[in-house]
């Protein structure tokens, strides 16, 4: 924790998927004095014909540091071929506690493992097992983990199952700065951007509505404490929701 600055690392698979999930909390955490950081497993895009060519690769890359930047984030790459991040590939566990050793997070924010995308499910359950051994994955220094908690986040509506958060965060200050993050991807056409905009913009505003905001970003706390006890109502307090609290009353017991 350099200089007393906490950090919080949120793990995607694809050079867009943190953007796509965390733009919100990312803005919101950053204007907190948090340094946040966004580590892709993917940073290999070749076999796509799209970005077969070195120079269209590289713009991809451009665009996606670009884009983490306006979220107020870094941007960390790993080199995995999209994909082929193979169940059976040791080295993505190692490569992800690595970077781990090096940020040593206090709030880690990974895929919901449930997906439909093998590449997003892959990164999910390598970033667990990286967490749950970090030093003896990593070839680095062992260092005293600052982490205090895992939570997941959903990448896209039509790629995940059985996404139900726990938390609501506010995020319509940012929702203006989420999309332009997105838009900044103009290696894609016009068609897949719009589709992916319109989706992001739906998503939190139907999250929005269960959490009484006009746009909301949902979160699932994974641990590593049992029952929930969250850093989140404390850090972003009267933006933050329970899923459940308005109509049903089992959120005010960790809340009160």
């Amino acid at each position: 924790m350099p200089d007393g600055k906490p950090s919080a690392l949120m793990i995607g698979a694809h050079l867009d998927d943190c953007e796509a999930g965390l733009g919100g909390v990312s803005c919101r955490l950053a204007r907190e004095g948090w340094r946040v950081v966004f580590l892709n497993t993917i940073g290999d895009v070749s076999a796509l014909p799209a970005f077969a060519s070195k120079e269209r690769a590289d713009e991809f890359h451009r665009q996606a540091v670009a884009a983490a930047l306006l979220l107020g984030a870094e941007k960390i790459f790993l080199n995995y071929q999209h994909n082929l991040l193979h169940q059976t590939d040791p080295r993505v566990v190692s490569d992800i506690a690595g970077v781990i050793q090096r940020i040593n997070p206090t709030l880690v924010f990974i895929p919901w493992p449930d997906d439909h995308h093998y590449d997003h499910t892959r990164t999910s359950r390598a970033a667990l097992e990286a967490l749950s051994y970090t030093n003896r994955m990593a070839a680095g220094k062992p260092v005293e983990p600052h982490l205090r908690e895992i939570l997941a986040y959903e990448i896209s509506s039509w790629q995940t199952r059985d996404f139900t958060p726990d938390f609501y965060l506010n995020v319509a200050p940012d929702i203006d700065t989420i999309l332009a993050a997105m838009n900044t991807f103009r290696v894609f056409n016009e068609a897949t951007l719009r589709h992916y905009t319109d989706e992001m913009r739906y998503r939190r505003q139907s999250w929005g509505v269960s959490a009484y905001y006009p746009y909301a970003e949902g979160f699932k706390h994974l641990g590593p404490e049992f029952p929930i006890r969250s850093l989140l109502p404390g850090l972003l307090a009267a933006d933050l929701r329970p899923a459940g609290s308005i109509q049903y009353p089992w959120g005010g017991r960790y809340f009160r």
